[in-house]
């Protein structure tokens, strides 16, 4: 058992690590796009969105996916 205790340990690491990385990735995301949005480059904004629309969200976060890629669509 004392052999398998640093090996159980370790696998709870990589598997904390890899179920934060998503909810990583959309916040850079989307730090990223609103920085765009903010500057007026809608179209590179909405092409972030874009990216995130294929991400799995919380309904929240997808809803305001949905309406930055409305929002960013018709602007210049």
């Amino acid at each position: 058992m004392k052999k398998i205790a640093p090996f159980l340990f370790l696998l709870s690491l990589f598997v904390v690590t890899e179920a934060q990385t998503p909810a990583g990735a959309y916040e850079e995301l989307k730090q990223q796009a609103e920085r765009l949005f903010d500057e007026g480059s809608y179209r590179r904004a909405h092409a972030l969105y874009a990216q995130a629309e294929g991400m799995d969200l919380p309904a929240g976060e997808a809803r305001w996916v949905s309406f930055r890629l409305a929002d960013t669509q018709w602007r210049p």
